[in-house]
C-alpha cells in the first residue's frame, strides 16, 4: 500500500548544534521564510522554514549532537538525516513499517492540537517522520 499523500511535496529537516549558522545561511542567504519554532523540551526545538509548497526544518537539539557532517561540498558525506511525509494513513503505513522490521522510534502520537506524527527508521540512517492531520 502507497503512501497516501495530503501534500505532494517533500519536507526535509536538517540537524545543526550551530543554529545561528543555519539562520543566517537558510532565512538570510536563501531567504527561506520562517514560519515558527516548535521546542520539544529535554529533546531541543524545530525550526520551521516555508519554501515553496514544502517546509524546511533545521533541528536545534538541546545537548549538541556529538557527531558532525563535514563541510566542503557535497560529495564528501553521504545521507540524510531525517524526511518528512504528510499522510492520511500513519496508522497503517506504521503498522506496516513494524510487520516489515523497521523500527518505530515513535508511535503515533499527538504531536500538537491538529497534527499527529511517528517516526520511523529506514534502515539506511535516514528517519521518516509521518504527520497526519487530525481536522
Amino acid at each position: 500500500m502507497p503512501a497516501e499523500l495530503v501534500k505532494a511535496c517533500l519536507d526535509v529537516g536538517l540537524v545543526t548544534n550551530d543554529e545561528a549558522q543555519a539562520v543566517r545561511f537558510y532565512e538570510g542567504v536563501l531567504g527561506f521564510v520562517h514560519d515558527m519554532d516548535q521546542p520539544f523540551p529535554g529533546v531541543g526545538k524545530v525550526k520551521r522554514y516555508n519554501c515553496g509548497d514544502s517546509v524546511f526544518r533545521i533541528f536545534v537539539p538541546e545537548s549538541p549532537a556529538a557527531h558532525h557532517n563535514t563541510t566542503g561540498g557535497l560529495a564528501r558525506q553521504t545521507g540524510l538525516r531525517y524526511i518528512t511525509l504528510t499522510v492520511r494513513n500513519l496508522d497503517d503505513l506504521v503498522a506496516q513499517a513494524e510487520k516489515a522490521g523497521f523500527p518505530v522510534v515513535a508511535a503515533p502520537r499527538l504531536l500538537r492540537p491538529g497534527m499527529r506524527n511517528a517516526l520511523i527508521e529506514d534502515g539506511l540512517g535516514v528517519t521518516v517522520e509521518l504527520m497526519e492531520p487530525t481536522d
